[in-house]
């Protein structure tokens, strides 16, 4: 009789905390979800040095293999070396006349960029993650939301920031969203969808079927960003989803193949605001 009242309870205990976890289904899976990106997140560091000496241990293979090629290239980036050298010498000399100018008209610097270059150091599976971590931290001068450029393009955001490395969330990954512009008529979202994936939905368009290439820019409508920084320009080979929903399919993996080093590209953001500011005046 006791064993029996046992057994009743523990199913009425298992039964009431099924029906708890059932309750709290969503807080737990998203509790969970936010736990395993922060142990992932402050595990970048081992996981680096994993990364770090498997691609040493394939570049070295893949030049014992590529030995002539490699010197050949070798040969040829010198060559571009040494006229970057001279372009560079030039622009300084530009530079510094244009300086001096400004210093006789007491014009302000009014700079308010700057470049800072970072090597790749950890992307875990990109068509899983569609996440990459850099070098550069708070130290260097990062800030979440920065954009990160590849190739002159963007390819994605800072999204968390420690003071030796930083998490970038690709233009392809699920909570990625950016207002851009399309061809210059028309202005919409990029939404990431994953697999290295991204869609602009209600491409309400006239002719848009006859459209062959697509050039895709930041619209500058929020503050996050400033306009006209160019994200890539992408051809459409699958027109159908286009013409049945009106959306933009574009895929990123051919961008990002070999990625190695990129360019976090930080701008005054006050500046930033204070020209908003003044374009809303204007238009009023």
């Amino acid at each position: 009789m006791k064993k029996k009242k046992k057994i009743v309870k523990r199913l009425i205990f298992l039964m009431f905390v099924t029906v708890v976890l059932f309750l709290n289904r969503d807080n737990l899976i998203n509790f969970t979800g936010e736990m395993l990106s922060d142990i992932n997140f402050k595990l970048v560091e081992t996981k680096t040095l994993i990364y770090d000496k498997y691609t040493k241990y394939n570049e070295k293979l893949n030049y014992l293999n590529n030995v002539q090629k490699n010197i050949e290239e070798l040969e040829k980036l010198k060559s571009e070396i040494q006229l970057l050298s001279a372009e560079k010498m030039e622009l300084e000399k530009f530079e510094k006349e244009n300086t001096e100018l400004r210093s006789y008209l007491k014009l302000e610097n009014n700079s308010n960029r700057k470049f800072i270059t970072a090597e790749v150091i950890l992307k875990d599976d990109l068509n899983e993650q569609d996440i990459i971590f850099i070098n550069k931290g708070s130290k260097d001068g990062i800030e979440p939301n920065l954009p990160v450029i590849l190739n002159s393009n963007v390819i994605g955001r800072i999204n968390k920031v420690s003071e030796d490395y930083s998490e970038v969330h690709l233009i392809s990954n699920p909570n990625f969203k950016m207002s851009v512009n399309v061809n210059g008529i028309f202005t919409g979202i990029i939404r990431g969808k994953g697999s290295l994936n991204f869609v602009i939905k209600n491409f309400n368009v006239e002719k848009a079927d006859k459209i062959s290439k697509f050039d895709i820019e930041t619209s500058g409508i929020s503050e996050m960003y400033p306009k006209r920084l160019p994200i890539g320009t992408f051809d459409l080979q699958d027109k159908s989803k286009l013409m049945d929903s009106k959306e933009l399919n574009f895929s990123i993996s051919d961008k990002v193949i070999g990625i190695n080093t990129v360019v976090v590209y930080k701008f005054n953001a006050s500046k930033l605001k204070l020209l908003k500011k003044i374009e809303g005046n204007e238009v009023k």
